[in-house]
């Protein structure tokens, strides 16, 4: 099985000092992504010393002229990854430390923040772009026959479902029109969001403003893991844990079977395969409906 944590810690000193490592040692992820660090990559690797040794690190983050430490994202996970980038590719976010992919031997993994949007239209087009960007990157690594996971901060609410009554009314960022057509641009490429695959109503959040809000349930749900049609059928869960946090964002957890995991794979016969479908998950259902 594979488990993977994300989690926007709202600075990683933060987190150090108020239960990261608790969650850590019992959760014992293989994969940990994390936005929002809010110090600069040599601070990163300090303050994760202690999983040196357990983890490899991939971290990136901001830089501003005045050199004061914003968003920041980082990836530990326990097998290196084959290949590592930070970039979408046409390199207006490089300096912005919101972005790590790396290739592991089923998919390649996306741990991204995106911007919030939330101080005026410079920064609403901002987020516009990040979004076109990588509906664009997703599209050529999916289109390459490489399995995708996107996890982390969206800053946006797909649906009603996702923002309680009272939140909901005063239309903002993250609940905007073009917020809601941009993150759909993700879910055309194929994406599915893996919560919901089980879970259909409302009132599961993952970010509260503040404690009050907490104390009342009063949040959004707005941190995500997407995954491509081929990693489905090896999902066994995705969970958030809200009672881990007073306020702001909550982990949440991907639980993933493992492509050889038991199923007699090799001992199966070739079967067509829908588009989009893996071959491991085609012969998964053939093995399930025996």
């Amino acid at each position: 099985m594979t488990k993977i944590i994300s989690w926007n810690i709202n600075g990683l000193n933060h987190a150090m000092e108020n239960g990261f490592q608790v969650l850590i040692d019992n959760e014992k992820p293989d994969i940990i992504c994390l936005q929002e660090t809010k110090t600069n990559e040599e601070n990163v690797a300090k303050l994760l010393e202690s999983f040196a040794g357990r983890y490899h690190l991939e971290c990136s983050s901001s830089v501003r002229e005045n050199n004061f430490p914003y968003s920041g994202v980082a990836t530990l996970s326990r097998v290196k990854p084959s290949r590592v980038t930070k970039t979408f590719g046409n390199g207006q976010f490089d300096k912005e430390g919101r972005i790590i992919i790396g290739e592991y031997p089923s998919f390649v993994l996306y741990n991204c923040y995106f911007p919030t949007g939330a101080s005026g239209k410079k920064y609403q087009d901002m987020k516009r772009a990040f979004y076109h960007e990588c509906a664009e990157s997703i599209g050529n690594t999916m289109a390459s026959g490489k399995d995708v996971i996107l996890c982390g901060d969206f800053n946006t609410a797909r649906d009603e479902r996702d923002v309680i009554d009272v939140l909901r009314k005063k239309v903002g960022p993250g609940f905007l029109p073009e917020d809601r057509e941009d993150i759909e641009k993700l879910f055309s490429l194929g994406l599915i969001d893996a919560f919901r695959i089980n879970i259909k109503d409302g009132g599961h959040y993952t970010w509260w403003g503040n404690t009050d809000f907490k104390t009342k349930d009063w949040g959004w749900r707005i941190d995500y893991f997407l995954i491509s049609p081929g990693i489905k059928c090896l999902v066994r869960n995705c969970s958030h844990q809200p009672k881990f946090v007073k306020n702001d964002h909550c982990p949440i957890i991907l639980d993933l079977m493992d492509s050889d995991s038991g199923y007699k794979i090799n001992q199966l016969q070739k079967k067509s395969i829908r588009p989009g479908q893996s071959r491991f998950c085609a012969e998964f259902e053939i093995v399930n409906k025996k």
